[in-house]
């Protein structure tokens, strides 16, 4: 099999797979916060014990380095924003002290899968 035939092969496959919902990206829960907030410190706790035993991948990014794309999403602190293929899914703000919450709130990646 030549070089150019091994490329289709590929390239086929990828589209299928890209069809089937293959290849997607891993879903995510960011949380956004504020250093120094009372709600994200009282938080940071049930945080720490999702993010150890997380269904999804966990993120928490400090108000100082929020991407652009989630500068209008996040207007409160802590924001919790659930991404899957790069689109929001879920959105909570305001201090979750409780893991089964936060837990609950990534369940809805898994279901729009």
């Amino acid at each position: 099999m030549n070089m150019k035939t091994r490329k289709r092969r590929t390239l086929r496959r990828r589209t299928r797979q890209k069809r089937r919902g293959g290849n997607s990206e891993e879903p995510t829960i960011i949380r956004f916060r504020l250093e120094g907030c009372a709600a994200c410190n009282m938080s940071q706790d049930a945080w720490d014990e999702f993010a150890k035993t997380s269904p999804i991948k966990p993120v928490e990014i400090e108000q100082s380095a929020i991407p652009p794309k989630w500068n209008n999403e996040v207007q409160a602190f802590p924001t919790y924003i659930v991404v899957m293929d790069g689109k929001k899914v879920a959105k909570e703000q305001g201090a979750i002290t409780d893991p089964a919450k936060l837990k609950k709130l990534a369940s809805k990646a898994r279901k729009n899968r």
